[in-house]
């Protein structure tokens, strides 16, 4: 698995465009429905879809390439990584990296990939793949030891 590997995109993605062409069509033949358009498509753009991406490791960086274009893409040569952290988010119950108040509540609906590059300097990209394609990630850094 030290090849390539490349993430696919999140469902999220698509039930985001498929709300904002649902809530479009409800507003046209009830224009009532314009004054919940927004604040329900950025609710879940907020809760669900906020940093929805791909990612793509071939043999020479790693690629995190965001759905919106609004969120600046990352792409970091492998050779520059001392060591990979990462901090799961709300879905992983039983993960001892996830990122909650108090033991119990979310505190992100997304993950955190860290990176340490030689030098000292850190990146934390915050990522939100498809559910169960972190684990793909984390399990090629591992293979890599990579791995904090």
């Amino acid at each position: 698995m030290t090849g390539n590997l490349r993430t696919r995109p999140p469902i999220n993605a698509f039930v985001l465009g498929a709300i904002m062409i649902l809530l479009i069509w409800e507003a046209v033949f009830n224009p009532v429905w314009i004054i919940y358009m927004v604040p329900i498509w950025m609710g879940f753009y907020i809760v669900f879809c906020r940093y929805c991406c791909t990612i793509t490791i071939d043999y020479y960086e790693i690629k995190i390439n965001y759905i919106t274009f609004w969120n600046k893409n990352i792409s970091i040569k492998i050779e520059d990584i001392s060591k990979i952290d990462y901090a799961k988010g709300f879905y992983d119950f039983f993960s001892d990296k996830r990122i909650v108040f108090y033991g119990l509540f979310p505190m992100y609906c997304h993950d955190r990939l860290i990176i340490h590059l030689k030098g000292s300097k850190i990146i934390e990209a915050n990522v939100n793949t498809r559910l169960f394609e972190f684990k793909r990630v984390t399990t090629w850094a591992k293979e890599m030891n990579l791995l904090s």
